[in-house]
């Protein structure tokens, strides 16, 4: 698995970016309700990003460590992120 997201051309079907910043499955992937350039990714490496799409660059990166990231969304005006997370069974 090479935990890339693809950002495809919904006119040709040509590949326009290959988002590379996660290191494990990704399961949430949200477009922000009023930025349509704007989206965010997470899932079970911990790490929730926030991408320009357009440009196909991330613009923030969260890590919250032990957790992985089952759901989430943007508020709707925008301004906030949503999730449900479940801890990481360790077997020591």
């Amino acid at each position: 698995m090479d935990c890339r997201i693809c950002v495809w051309n919904s006119v040709d079907g040509s590949l326009v970016h290959s988002l590379t910043s996660h290191s494990g499955s990704t399961y949430l992937l949200d477009v922000h309700p009023f930025n349509s350039r704007i989206a965010m990714s997470a899932g079970y490496d911990g790490k929730t990003i926030v991408w320009d799409i357009w440009e196909g660059l991330p613009i923030r990166v969260f890590e919250i460590g032990r957790f992985k990231i089952v759901d989430g969304k943007f508020s709707r005006d925008g301004t906030s992120l949503y999730f449900l997370m479940r801890l990481i069974n360790y077997i020591y």
